[in-house]
């Protein structure tokens, strides 16, 4: 079954980016995060929330995204940078429409710009 969407509406344009790990001098693990590649997508506000992370109240807001498919794209080691430089963590794993057409992506934006 195709999915189609009018490529006009991809009007935002992202950058993901991928988890790589490495060790430093004390033999511990260390996260970093690089540019994988940029896409156009479709954006879908859906709800914020307020949590309480590190003694500080934190504003998160979810966001649908409608990408072209994007192989390998997962929750685990994968996030995206919108035009702004506002960071949007992946949860659960991206919904493929149509036959590599087309992912959703479920993700939420902090406010508080942690890495």
């Amino acid at each position: 079954m195709s999915y189609f969407m009018d490529p006009g509406e991809m009007d935002r344009h992202l950058t993901v980016e991928k988890k790589t790990t490495s060790t430093n001098d004390y033999n511990e693990e260390v996260e970093s995060w690089g540019t994988d590649g940029t896409i156009w997508a479709r954006k879908t506000d859906q709800h914020g929330d307020e949590e309480k992370e590190g003694g500080q109240i934190v504003a998160t807001g979810r966001t649908k995204w409608t990408i072209y498919f994007y192989p390998g794209l997962n929750a685990r080691d994968y996030r995206f940078k919108d035009e702004y430089g506002n960071l949007f963590d992946i949860i659960g794993e991206p919904m493929e429409k149509g036959f590599r057409e087309f992912m959703e992506v479920e993700t939420v934006r902090r406010d508080n710009g942690t890495a």
